[in-house]
């Protein structure tokens, strides 16, 4: 028996064969992945109280590690190209000395021949 070719194997996050933010997807015809379970409701519960658990649900997906690493990452990316900037700057100052120094020297053979 040969394996299952990729077309054949299933995907997570996939209902009905179509991956759930298919535009044209109802959000009624969502997988169960997808859903996410309400917040359980006590008899004492008020909106406000429903509301803050809703919140706190988003607070802790906000949380997520992934989205935590892809911000460290971003940071690192950003601080290396401002000190990759302010190396060039550097560099071109050197140049720039350099430049000069040559200058001085290419006048000093003059003056001497």
């Amino acid at each position: 028996m040969s394996p299952p070719k990729a077309a054949e194997v299933p995907r997570p996050g996939v209902a009905a064969g179509r991956p759930i933010d298919h535009p044209t997807m109802k959000k009624d015809e969502a997988s169960i992945e997808s859903v996410e379970p309400a917040a359980p409701v006590s008899e004492g519960d008020t909106a406000t109280d429903i509301n803050n658990t809703d919140a706190q649900r988003q607070q802790t997906r906000a949380r997520d590690p992934l989205a935590d690493r892809i911000d460290n990452l971003t940071a690192q990316l950003e601080e290396e190209k401002f000190m990759s900037r302010e190396r060039i700057k550097d560099l071109d100052a050197e140049v720039v000395k350099r430049e000069r120094e040559i200058n001085d020297l290419e006048v000093r053979v003059r003056i001497v021949f």
